[in-house]
């Protein structure tokens, strides 16, 4: 079973940036999605699930992706099964990946553990690969990818600064200490300046024991509760 965890806390154990995906704001304007539907029969083999005519849907596939290019399409996407890995792998090798602010979700043919690992030592030295395996012993199972292609950038790359504003109020307990353990990792190296804003006493008291080692001299807690000013009479915010 593969664990949910959320894209920004597994990019930054990779030292890497969340994506900036302007498309995906809350008032994006006019999107331009491209969309692609495999057609042909799927067979099951001993090693993967797959199109039958894997030749003319590698054809398809490469003529699909340098049209997302050709097209600046914001949104690139289709269904499990459709894209042969030699496929993806072309493409990524001839530069024909998506422009800084795209994403494309490319879900790939079925493949094995073992076979996925063999086939991403072509990729090295091109692209950053982060992948969420399943649980270990799963090596004999199927996996049906979803290939998520983006630009992003390294956490070197950013400003020295971090402004981290309640981060945590849609994910789970377990990712949240996984956060809270890399931002640790990033005060000890004193790489990054961090102003943690939450409004959750517990998560405030955890987050200042994890950063407890920095001493009082690095480390400042500063209460910004609502109170009212005794002279004027008005509420302080």
């Amino acid at each position: 079973m593969t664990q949910l965890v959320d894209v920004s806390i597994r990019l930054a154990q990779e030292g890497l940036r969340p994506p900036e995906m302007p498309f995906l704001s809350r008032d994006p304007g006019f999107i331009r999605a491209l969309l692609f539907q495999p057609q042909g029969a799927i067979v099951a083999t001993d090693r993967s699930v797959s199109v039958l005519d894997r030749d003319l849907l590698r054809m398809q596939m490469s003529g699909f992706l340098g049209r997302a290019v050709a097209l600046g399409s914001d949104l690139v996407a289709c269904p499990e099964y459709s894209c042969p890995w030699t496929a993806l792998f072309d493409a990524i090798g001839s530069g024909t990946v998506p422009a800084e602010g795209k994403l494309w979700a490319i879900a790939c043919e079925s493949i094995s553990a073992p076979d996925l690992r063999a086939r991403l030592e072509a990729l090295e030295g091109r692209v950053r690969v982060v992948i969420n395996w399943p649980a270990p012993g799963a090596n004999g199972e199927f996996l049906d990818c979803l290939c998520y292609l983006f630009v992003t950038r390294t956490q070197a790359d950013g400003p020295p600064i971090m402004l981290i504003d309640d981060p945590v109020a849609h994910i789970d307990d377990l990712n949240s200490l996984a956060l809270l353990d890399y931002l640790a990792d990033i005060a000890e190296t004193g790489a990054r300046q961090i102003f943690f804003a939450t409004a959750d006493d517990r998560l405030a008291n955890l987050f200042a024991k994890k950063m407890g080692f920095l001493g009082a001299t690095n480390f400042r807690e500063i209460d910004l509760t609502p109170g009212i000013d005794e002279e004027e009479g008005h509420p302080l915010h």
